[in-house]
């Protein structure tokens, strides 16, 4: 199993778990890209995180894959 930690301003946290680390990648860029396209951010992919940040730099969202 791996797991991915989710935050969000105003949301807190939440950890999901998936059968492999494919699949949670998979899972990560496509919710950090919904949450971009619905804010109008962008998704920057570093390592073994994701962020989604507004145009002016504003942290909207992360995920973070556990190992």
């Amino acid at each position: 199993m791996v797991k991915v930690r989710f935050s969000a301003s105003g949301f807190g946290s939440t950890t999901y778990e998936y059968g492999d680390e494919e699949s949670a990648r998979a899972a990560m860029r496509a919710d950090a890209r919904e949450v971009a396209d619905e804010h109008g951010g962008k998704a920057n992919e570093a390592g073994d995180e994701i962020v989604v940040a507004r145009p002016g730099g504003d942290e909207i969202a992360r995920w973070e894959l556990l190992k």
